[in-house]
């Protein structure tokens, strides 16, 4: 459906804008910001759940997939727990829709981004951001994140020399 403001060339142009920007790791297309991230999804076989449904022994986490984003973190607190100082931020990382559906990726609360040397889990999506108001000019999907402790999880970045 052409909107009155924007029409179907005007939508294919404004994606392919925002591709020029962000870049994409799968077709070697570098962006001008080129912030790359690592998104690890629940491996539901190596997960062991106890009778309530709680996986007590910890999550385990398939290989990353690498994504382009744009992403916006909040400044960090840093207060004192009972184990020491401890620091709390959020961040938020956008993500072009027509990218994760060439390759039939599914953003989903839980899942894990390797970013910045930190790791943050998606806490919720937002998937509401259209061209000109258009429901079919759907264009990208925000994943608002908190920062996660590295040893909550069984996620292991192996570095060579």
């Amino acid at each position: 459906m052409a909107g009155r403001f924007f029409n179907d060339r005007d939508v294919e142009r404004f994606q392919e804008f925002n591709k020029e920007l962000i870049g994409n790791p799968y077709t070697d297309q570098d962006g001008i910001v080129n912030s790359i991230v690592y998104v690890y999804k629940v491996s539901e076989q190596d997960t062991k759940v106890n009778m309530y449904g709680e996986a007590a022994s910890g999550k385990f986490y398939k290989p990353g997939v690498k994504l382009a984003a744009l992403v916006a973190q909040d400044p960090a607190e840093t207060f004192n727990s009972e184990y020491g100082p401890d620091k709390k931020t959020n961040a938020t990382f956008n993500f072009l829709r027509k990218s994760l559906t060439e390759i039939s990726f599914v953003l989903e609360p839980g899942d894990i981004i390797d970013w910045f040397d930190n790791y943050w889990e998606i806490q919720s999506l937002n998937d509401s951001q259209m061209v000109g108001g258009r429901d079919d000019a759907k264009f990208g999907i925000q994943a608002i994140t908190f920062l996660v402790r590295r040893t909550q999880l069984q996620i292991e970045r192996v570095r060579s020399i």
